[in-house]
């Protein structure tokens, strides 16, 4: 991914949080176009809680099976806006037998408040 697909991103989150009444769903094409998905996870490992805030924001948008390994370490991230973001883009992550057994990982996992947020998911609710 090139600078300029770094910078398109960024112009299309802007965009993408301006009130509109048109359709947004050509700027999620466009985020999509310009390598969304793999910035994510390049931003997901970086050092700077801005970026991996960015990062889990991209994945609500762009949901995909792939971010499921980086949304399971993001949701217990330090930060607390990030963990909140990735719990949320998690949530809205398609259900697939992938989505579940990951967040059957977290159900199980040592954090009571992640443990009650995946049973909750895993319930439907």
């Amino acid at each position: 991914m090139g600078e300029d697909d770094r910078a398109a991103l960024e112009r299309l989150l802007r965009e993408y949080d301006r009130p509109t009444e048109r359709s947004r769903v050509p700027l999620l094409d466009a985020m999509e176009e310009h390598g969304g998905i793999d910035e994510a996870h390049r931003l997901a490992e970086s050092a700077d809680p801005g970026e991996r805030r960015t990062a889990a924001r991209l994945m609500l948008l762009l949901p995909d099976e792939s971010h499921l390994p980086w949304l399971e370490r993001l949701v217990r991230d330090p930060d607390e806006a990030v963990a909140r973001r990735a719990c949320r883009a998690l949530a809205e992550q398609v259900r697939t037998p992938a989505w579940r057994a990951a967040v059957e990982r977290l159900a199980a996992g040592p954090d009571p408040a992640l443990r009650a947020e995946a049973a909750r998911w895993l319930s439907g609710r």
